[in-house]
């Protein structure tokens, strides 16, 4: 006699959400299953509408919604970066109401989005990450049911990440250095903003998307460094996940590094988190370098491992 549990196939009609195009209706059923399916949303209600209902980042965020009747019971939401040539779809966050987990609602979902990812040309695909606005970058690396869903469905594990936290309770003062002016930004029509904005383009293209989103919240933590009337480094907080204490983007010109410009611009950004409220920082998607970094100057360490499940289109298409 088999004990196993019988896995039920369910009829689930997945309908596609371009940005910025849901109903309230819809808004609202996606808010309470997001609610249901993950403590971050539980927490910090605010990362619901940054994750699932993006405003900003343009035509290739997509909601994947699955339907049962008219129970929603599955969401997935999805963009596309580009990195060099490569055009690399990832899956944001990954919703299946408790009630019908284990049942392949789960595979159907993502079976869905990688169709949508395929054609709109992505070439590969990242689980449970998307560059630059995800919740945590890439599946917990302890976490052995999301590794086991991620390896059934053809998803090789191989970027390792880690998050590292700043205890700010305990975050001394620093000295500014010489010859150089710190200043932060007051609000979102400071004049300084279309300076870091093309500074940003100019010199770190690849941050500007996070730039962006920290200037256009309505109370911004944005750090800028001057050295003789321009810019030569900045440091921004809360670009993506404000609500969990985020740290960066942060950069300083190649011709000011080697100094204490940068480590002032992550130290006021800091202040900066805790006079609101935090007591702890978060540097997410942290490599060896800012590992370093973070324990020499300011206690850090790593408060949580990652693993980033990856596909490329052409193991897909040859599994079927």
């Amino acid at each position: 006699m088999n004990d196993s549990p019988r896995v039920r196939n369910e009829f689930i009609n997945f309908q596609e959400i371009a940005h910025g195009v849901q109903t309230a209706t819809q808004v609202d059923a996606v808010t309470r299953l997001a609610r249901r399916c993950l403590w971050e949303f539980r927490s910090h209600p605010d990362l619901i509408e940054e994750k699932l209902f993006p405003r900003h980042r343009g035509e290739n965020e997509r909601l994947m919604i699955g339907m049962r009747g008219s129970e929603l019971v599955a969401a997935a939401a999805s963009d596309i970066h580009l990195a060099g040539e490569r055009r690399i779809g990832g899956i944001r966050a990954i919703l299946v109401d408790p009630i019908f987990r284990r049942r392949r609602v789960g595979k159907q979902l993502i079976e869905a989005v990688e169709k949508s990812l395929i054609s709109r040309g992505a070439d590969r695909i990242w689980l449970y990450c998307s560059v630059p606005n995800y919740l945590y970058p890439g599946a917990a690396a302890h976490d052995l049911s999301i590794g086991s869903f991620a390896d059934a469905l053809g998803y090789i594990r191989r970027l390792p990440t880690q998050d590292m936290a700043v205890d700010l309770l305990r975050l001394g003062n620093l000295r500014s250095p010489e010859g150089v002016q710190l200043r932060v930004l007051v609000d979102g029509a400071d004049s300084v903003c279309e300076e870091l904005r093309t500074f940003t383009r100019q010199a770190f293209p690849g941050f500007l998307a996070e730039v962006e989103s920290a200037l256009r919240r309505a109370d911004p933590i944005v750090h800028v460094a001057y050295d003789l009337g321009s810019i030569v480094g900045f440091c921004v907080a809360g670009s993506f996940n404000a609500s969990l204490g985020a740290v960066g983007p942060a950069a300083v010109s190649p011709s000011h590094r080697g100094g204490d410009i940068f480590r002032s611009l992550v130290h006021a950004c800091m202040l900066s988190l805790r006079e609101r409220g935090h007591e702890f920082a978060r540097m997410q998607w942290a490599d060896s370098r800012s590992l370093a970094f973070y324990r020499r100057w300011f206690d850090g360490f790593v408060c949580d491992e990652y693993v980033i499940p990856v596909k490329n289109i052409g193991d897909l298409r040859t599994t079927g």
